[in-house]
């Protein structure tokens, strides 16, 4: 009996362990910008478009928005890490929620109140795509990073690709709703879709329309615009500089290529990060995963021997397809790379300021991106970006 007693006690211990090694309490990273980030909620609705995932008659269109601003003071309790992202994980991964438990304690840098940073229309702006099944907030580290270092960011959920999409009635735009396409067609018809949303925020957020206390609106440099997305986000903010000449940049993460940017190209600066653990699904040419990886491939040369501006392919060691999520600080089960959140980080941060603010971080950029294996079909970035860092 003593026996039995033990070897449970043995189990237990070594579950325990186990949990905590696999998903371990985690923090987000120390904020190192200047100012507080604040945070409004938007449920926008497109009058001039038709929602066609539902089948309700005169259903339009409707997105819902996240605006991250800086902040000059914040005021009360900082946010707890959004529950839509444990909710999405627990969708995609087939994971039961109770093994995210230690997930909703974290705390965010994020606050509902303070006084609105006076940056006198100086703030960057830059819009954030989710992937598929994904949501606005699974890239809360980045999001926080740049704001403090002064951007504006807005991250727009797409309703039925991103993962449920709750309004702010209390209503759910359910993710199992689908186009019945499939393939290429369906590739491109949600990303069309995609794009159209946010074309539309854009267009919203500029009429400074009462949307949200001016202050916040007006602090932005509507001429300085940048977009980055992950995966299905990242074909979608291609898509998006395809049709919107205002996008400055652009940056994508383990994204695809659908649309018409594969055959006109890129006439802005657009730079690919790709986790090599993705393009290593090549290796296996009949699988489906290998097909698919290769055919988003080809559409990236196609597209890149088209463009007229700086584009680059970055080949990211060690990474899979969510380490440039908020997903690596989980659990290592997301990634094996060194450091992968920092360096995701300081690589945005660096891109935008590149292009958006043509000022860089002191924090060696050169030595930074002589670590990656760039693929470049056009100019080189990596050059662009060695050559400014050695200015500083």
């Amino acid at each position: 009996m003593n026996k039995i007693i033990w070897l449970l006690i043995l189990v237990v211990v070594i579950l325990a362990s186990l949990k905590v090694y696999l998903f371990p309490r985690i923090s987000l990273p120390v904020m190192k910008g200047a100012f507080g980030i604040g945070e409004v909620r938007l449920q926008l609705k497109d009058f001039n478009r038709f929602e066609v995932y539902t089948p309700e008659p005169g259903d339009h269109r409707q997105v819902m928005v996240t605006i991250w601003y800086p902040m000059k003071e914040t005021l009360g309790e900082s946010k707890e890490y959004p529950e839509e992202v444990t909710s999405a994980i627990s969708s995609v991964l087939g994971l039961p929620k109770i093994l995210l438990y230690h997930i909703k304690p974290i705390k965010t840098h994020i606050y509902e109140k303070g006084i609105v940073a006076d940056l006198s229309k100086s703030s960057p702006f830059i819009l954030y795509s989710p992937g598929n099944n994904s949501t606005r907030y699974q890239n809360v580290a980045v999001v926080e990073r740049l704001v403090s270092e002064g951007y504006t960011v807005v991250g727009v959920d797409h309703p039925y690709t991103s993962y449920d999409v709750e309004f702010l009635d209390g209503t759910v735009a359910k993710r199992d709703l689908s186009l019945r396409k499939d393939g290429l067609e369906l590739y491109e018809e949600e990303i069309k879709i995609r794009t159209e949303d946010l074309s539309f925020v854009l267009q919203e957020l500029r009429k400074n329309d009462g949307l949200v206390d001016a202050a916040i609106l007006d602090n932005i440099d509507f001429s300085h615009i940048g977009a980055f997305g992950h995966s299905y986000g990242g074909a979608t903010i291609a898509e998006l500089m395809a049709v919107d000449e205002s996008i400055i940049a652009g940056l994508s993460y383990d994204g695809g290529l659908w649309g018409t940017i594969v055959e006109k190209g890129f006439d802005k600066p657009f730079l690919y990060l790709s986790a090599k653990n993705t393009l290593d699904y090549r290796k296996d040419e009949k699988s489906e995963r290998g097909i698919f990886v290769s055919s988003v491939l080809e559409n990236i040369k196609k597209a890149y021997s088209h463009s007229r501006a700086d584009v680059g392919f970055a080949v990211m060691d060690g990474y899979n397809h969510y380490s440039f999520t908020d997903l690596i600080l989980f659990s290592p089960l997301f990634s094996k790379g060194e450091k992968p959140m920092e360096t995701t980080i300081e690589i945005t941060l660096n891109y935008f300021d590149h292009w958006l603010r043509d000022i860089g971080n002191d924090n060696g950029s050169k030595e930074m991106f002589d670590k990656y294996d760039f693929i470049e079909y056009n100019k080189s970035v990596k050059d662009k970006l060695n050559s400014k860092a050695n200015e500083r």
